[in-house]
């Protein structure tokens, strides 16, 4: 019964067979799974056009990516497709406090909120801005703490 609702809802048959399966731990009971499996999506099909959540995502009229790519896109890549960031906004792996300083004030004004990390011209990551500005005010504040505790060091003893 399970199974047979579950592949009513995904229209997973073989999936669903063989994850019953291997959750009972008896796979005599293959056939008989395969059997309700193989029922419930027939009338599922019979019923609906679509699987459940399919259905769900037309009854409330969500918007969703289509399965198949439009043609006039075929040749692009990702990078095709990207706004130009300003060269200063990519940052490297190790960048340093002046290049992040560098990268936040070209964008301020911008709606620029994610940030590429580079690795030669591979994008290894992406950084939003709030967890760079926290960056840069740990680094504040601990510039200012390892200042503080060389000025005590070198103040004489009373």
């Amino acid at each position: 019964g399970a199974s047979a609702m579950l592949c009513g809802f995904k229209q997973m048959a073989a999936a669903v067979v063989l994850i019953v399966v291997q959750c009972v731990n008896d796979f005599n009971i293959t056939p008989v799974v395969m059997l309700s499996v193989s029922v419930a999506l027939m009338v599922n099909r019979a019923i609906n056009k679509r699987g459940h959540d399919e259905e769900q995502i037309e009854r409330k009229r969500l918007p969703y990516l289509e399965p198949e790519v439009p043609r006039t896109l075929d040749s692009l890549v990702a990078r095709d497709l990207v706004d130009r960031l300003p060269p200063q906004a990519m940052l490297t792996k190790h960048a340093s406090l002046e290049v992040v300083e560098t990268a936040l004030q070209v964008t301020q004004d911008t709606p620029w909120s994610q940030f590429p990390i580079l690795d030669g011209n591979t994008c290894i990551g992406v950084l939003a801005r709030p967890h760079l500005e926290a960056a840069r005010r740990a680094h504040g504040l601990s510039k200012q703490n390892s200042l503080a505790a060389e000025g005590q060091a070198a103040a004489p003893e009373s």
